[in-house]
This record gives C-alpha cells, structure tokens and sequence, in this order.
C-alpha cells in the first residue's frame, strides 16, 4: 500500500494523515497495522472503535462484523521522533507496511494529509464538537505582553497555536502541563489561540500561569 514518509517536499502533512477504504459486509475480523507510526484512531462510518499506540505495541484491533458495507478511517499521528536507537536511520511515519483484515491485505486506498501549517485560514462556526477537533479562542493582552505559559490539562493529545505560531504539542499523559508563549509572539489587545485535540470532549478550557506546570507523567503512575 502507499506509505507516507512525513515530508514536506512530497506535500505530506508532518503530523496526521487519513487512510480510506471500503468494507464489504463480509469482512471482520482482526485488524493488524504492520508497520504503525506512531498513533492511530480506527473509525467504521465515522464512528470510533478503537486506538492503537506504537508505545505500547499495539498494532491489533478486533472489526466487528455487519449486515452492510461500510468505510474504515484508520487517522494516524506522527508523534515525533524516537528517542535514541538504530531505528532512526530509517525511520519513517505513517502506516509504512500493509494493513490486513483477517489475513488478508486490505487495498483500493485514498489517503488525506492533514496539513498544520495554516491553521488560522480554517472556518470555525459555534457548535459542540468531539473526537479530532479545532478550536479557537482569544486572549486578550491588556499591556505590554509577558512571558507566559498556556495551561494545557484540558488537551487531550493535540497541539496550539498563538496567532498562526506553534506553541507546540499538548498531552494529558504529562508530564507538561503548559506550553511557553513568549511575550514577542503576543501582541497588545486581541490575539488568537488556536487548539487541535485529537480526542476532544467538547471545547477546552484555556488559561495561563506565569511558570510551567509539571504533573506526574501516566507512565509513572503506573510504576508505583
């Protein structure tokens, strides 16, 4: 099947592509993503069944079986580069191998980069809204702007932007707890924040502190 790499010369978005196919009512079974980088949301007909997650090598989801056809979505995020390991020479991102149902190899892809680049030309309208998700707000300087931070606990796993600039990734797994916005990237009076969750429950809760914030990370949790 066609593979992404992550690169921007090839008009490949650097962080969430979408995968399409076709299902016919027939086919169930395990789902396998060979080759998963680095975090995927499974959909049947818009509806969530399940994630899977590189880091806890997870590549496996059980499709139940259906009296029609139906669409798979499989959304996958880029989630930056490992850490240290020989792995990184050939790295890559999206779905690199095959997708298989059952054994069998699943084909006749359309494949959907989601570009990030320009996220304050998009159209926003006032309604609820879950699962993968924009969000925009405003926050108001009423001085000369300062070094601040951008409290992210109500970001699921996403990103933010501060007048068209990344401020960066945003994860409830922790253990950040804010993003740093400079005070030369703010202007007085009115700027624009924007948010991307990829597993929002409704609009977050933005506000800011003047430090970082820190919580316990999920996988120290665990530990103890």
């Amino acid at each position: 099947m066609t593979t992404f790499f992550g690169s921007k010369k090839d008009g490949v978005s650097r962080t969430h592509t979408l995968y399409t196919t076709h299902l016919d009512a027939a086919q169930s079974g395990s789902l396998v993503l060979d080759g998963l980088h680095d975090y995927a949301r499974v959909y049947l007909d818009h509806a969530l069944v399940g994630t899977l997650d590189r880091r806890l090598n997870q590549s496996r989801l059980d499709i139940p079986a259906s009296s029609k056809s139906r669409e798979l979505e499989i959304l996958v995020e880029n989630s930056g580069r490992i850490n240290y390991n020989v792995v990184l020479r050939k790295e890559s991102k999206g779905i690199v191998n095959r997708v298989l149902l059952a054994d069998k190899e699943l084909s006749e892809w359309s494949i959907y980069p989601l570009p990030l680049d320009h996220t304050d030309r998009l159209h926003y309208k006032k309604s609820s809204c879950s699962g993968p998700c924009f969000f925009r707000a405003s926050l108001t300087v009423p001085s000369t702007p300062q070094d601040t931070f951008l409290k992210t606990d109500s970001i699921q796993k996403g990103f933010a932007w501060i007048d068209g600039i990344a401020l960066g990734r945003a994860w409830n797994a922790g253990p950040e707890a804010s993003l740093f916005m400079p005070g030369s990237w703010q202007k007085e009076g009115k700027n624009n924040l924007v948010v991307f969750d990829l597993q929002a429950d409704g609009a977050p809760v933005l506000e800011t502190a003047d430090h970082a914030l820190w919580v316990p990370g999920k996988d120290q949790q665990k530990k103890k």
